[in-house]
């Protein structure tokens, strides 16, 4: 049933392939959890070809001047306001799309894809992490040269405020990147992100949507941020030391129950997700909604949990 529903959904992944502005930093995420997931359970080679190709696709994003990953597109209509934003800017989110490059350097054997994918790593260390462990949501570069010029919010709080789910992204993926190579640089930098939010969260069990905020007792929690976390941290956990493992074990465990405990949904016959507020936007005024990437990740987090290791990551 669930293999039916999700074949069901690859026109929608063809479409995408055949449309450059459909396209963005996310093929990642789209393709990994979509056609690299078909491949690596049925041995579909029409799901493995798209999910190369989507490889292929997110290298022409690559900026080789800054050396990171162009996150968003301009779109016709859109105004030249809109043009100058995504100029040259790379977000945290992308953090999340390097599986579906590491995949397709092992699969080809063409190291293009490593190659961009730790370059982009390493840019996003450099300039979305702060000094304190606290990060950026994005980073805007010179469009022509590559200089790094400042970091920026877009659905965090402040420009240098600290967006709960940004925390997490890169969380989860310096440490996918870590098990993905072996580099135990990107699992230091995964470990002094978690560290960084659990001095943060205080006494909460589920991440307000960005650190930074006045008054965060009040304001909206995120639910996919915990999520986020909670599996990146299991990686984590599975990654370090048996004299380690427990501190990280503990910390994911804890974000899982504050889900279980505060947001679960799985009880109510009306929802139509797994958790409850999910922070998607809130200077936008998306907040208190069930987020289906919060929903994954959930699942995934209590998966790794239980001591599942075999992902489609």
């Amino acid at each position: 049933m669930f293999l039916n529903a999700a074949r069901g959904r690859r026109s929608a992944f063809r479409d995408i392939l055949r449309d450059r502005r459909a396209q963005n930093h996310d093929l990642g995420f789209q393709f990994s959890l979509s056609c690299v997931a078909d491949w690596r359970s049925t041995g579909s080679k029409e799901a493995r070809e798209m999910a190369l190709e989507a490889a292929r696709n997110l290298l022409w994003r690559y900026c080789p001047q800054g050396k990171y990953i162009q996150a968003w597109n301009a779109r016709s209509g859109q105004g030249e306001d809109r043009v100058q934003f995504v100029a040259g800017r790379m977000i945290a989110d992308t953090m999340q799309n390097l599986a579906l490059l590491y995949w397709a350097a092992e699969e080809t054997g063409s190291s293009d894809f490593s190659e961009i994918a730790n370059d982009h790593a390493l840019t996003t260390a450099r300039h979305l992490i702060r000094d304190d462990g606290t990060s950026f949501h994005t980073f805007v570069f010179d469009k022509v040269s590559g200089k790094p010029l400042r970091g920026e919010t877009h659905q965090g709080y402040a420009d240098d405020s600290c967006w709960s789910r940004g925390q997490a992204w890169m969380i989860h993926g310096f440490a996918q990147s870590a098990l993905a190579t072996g580099n135990q640089d990107f699992l230091n930098i995964a470990k002094r992100l978690a560290a960084k939010a659990e001095s943060l969260m205080g006494s909460s069990n589920v991440p307000v949507w960005d650190f930074g905020v006045p008054k965060p007792k009040s304001a909206p929690r995120d639910s996919s941020a915990g999520a986020i976390m909670a599996a990146g941290i299991y990686i984590i956990a599975d990654l370090v030391s048996d004299d380690e493992a427990p501190r990280w074990k503990a910390l994911a465990d804890r974000l899982l129950q504050g889900l279980l405990d505060e947001c679960d949904l799985t009880g109510n016959p009306q929802a139509e997700g797994l958790l409850a507020h999910g922070a998607a936007h809130v200077t936008a005024g998306y907040a208190d909604t069930m987020l289906p990437y919060g929903d994954y990740y959930f699942m995934e987090a209590l998966m790794r949990s239980l001591g599942h290791t075999e992902f489609f990551w």
